[in-house]
């Protein structure tokens, strides 16, 4: 369950670095969160 769970969250956050949602983010946390140890942000495809 744990590697399932590592392989979906990195899918995730494969797909978040050419998001809509990092720029969100960014605008909201003032600060790119993207690469930061402490988080692992993720998006979801579109469709």
């Amino acid at each position: 369950m744990l590697e399932i769970n590592d392989l979906t969250q990195d899918f995730f956050e494969t797909q978040f670095t050419d998001s809509w949602g990092r720029d969100y983010l960014t605008s909201r946390l003032s600060a790119d969160i993207a690469g930061d140890p402490r988080f692992r942000p993720g998006q979801e495809p579109a469709g």
